[in-house]
């Protein structure tokens, strides 16, 4: 009997679009990585080997990583809405499915022709915030949510609590949104971690603060470099793309004890194709047209942390 495992993002599009396939029935189990960690470590392959096939939801891993999956697995699926899923190399049983949806729990929906649902709507909203008003289902999605007694605003600060884990990270309290969302518990009084996913959001927030208020810039480009044990940088570029129309450039070398990451964003800029070139030389990169991350070794810190300033204007 064949058995499926999707390996997922650790955000809530990648779990959500998780428990849809389960919900589906298209898969048996669902993997989350430690947040930040773009490539998959060996024990986690072995952790997976149980199963014929792995799906793929809401991450790119690096072309080495595909490669010993595709040697590891029967089958393995792919599912992503960003522009650089195009580029990723040819396997024999590698499916991939790349579509410009504004997130991967919309892709979902539309490939599998599922009814909307309340984890489509967290998974979109999680990606694309308010803009989701914006979608032909939009009045769909609103009805489902008042079903729930949660409009925008409280679908924020539930997205904001979900989240939590994974700034401090706790992985347990992450495989709990798997919990949470196959059992639609979606109030904040059901949740009964509530108190301790407080407490991540506060230690985050402060961290964030101390961050954005110790920095000053000049010209036309932040330019920020910080140490955090603490994954951060998710809410530390969604502040700055908030509040600032300046191109920036975030560089945190406390997270990782042997990398160093690059978070860029220019609204008039171009990095796919450096994106695709820094995939191409086996670092873990991604993002769209406007934005870049990147985790790469301090060998070539130097040399890319040029070329993202060239790019971003910096």
């Amino acid at each position: 009997m064949m058995s499926r495992i999707a390996y997922v993002h650790w955000d809530l599009d990648g779990i959500a679009s998780g428990v849809e396939l389960l919900k589906h029935g298209t898969i048996d189990s669902i993997f989350i990585p430690y947040p930040g960690y773009y490539w998959i470590e060996e024990e986690w392959i072995d952790a997976m080997l149980s199963y014929n096939e792995v799906y793929i939801l809401d991450m790119i891993p690096r072309e080495r990583d595909l490669e010993i999956l595709s040697n590891s697995f029967d089958k393995i699926h792919l599912y992503d809405h960003s522009p650089i899923c195009r580029y990723i190399g040819k396997y024999p049983n590698l499916e991939t499915i790349c579509k410009d949806y504004p997130s991967t729990t919309y892709l979902i929906m539309k490939e599998y022709s599922l009814k909307p649902s309340f984890n489509i709507i967290i998974g979109l909203f999680n990606d694309i915030g308010d803009s989701i008003k914006s979608l032909g289902e939009w009045a769909i999605f609103k009805n489902i949510l008042s079903k729930y007694d949660l409009d925008l605003d409280s679908l924020g600060k539930l997205c904001n609590v979900l989240n939590s884990p994974i700034y401090y990270p706790d992985l347990n309290l992450l495989y709990e949104n798997i919990y949470l969302l196959s059992r639609e518990l979606y109030r904040l009084d059901g949740i009964d971690s509530l108190d301790k996913r407080l407490r991540y959001i506060n230690l985050a927030s402060n961290l964030v603060n101390k961050i954005v208020s110790s920095t000053s810039y000049s010209g036309r480009c932040i330019y920020i470099e910080f140490k955090s044990r603490h994954y951060i940088l998710p809410l530390l570029i969604s502040r700055l793309i908030r509040e600032y129309s300046s191109p920036f450039i975030l560089i945190d070398k406390g997270y990782f004890s042997r990398y160093i990451q690059i978070a860029a964003y220019n609204r008039e800029g171009n990095y796919i194709d450096y994106i695709v070139k820094l995939r191409s030389l086996g670092y873990s990169a991604g993002g769209d047209i406007n934005f870049i991350g990147a985790i790469v070794d301090e060998t070539g810190f130097n040399s890319i942390i040029n070329e993202v300033k060239f790019i971003s204007g910096c």
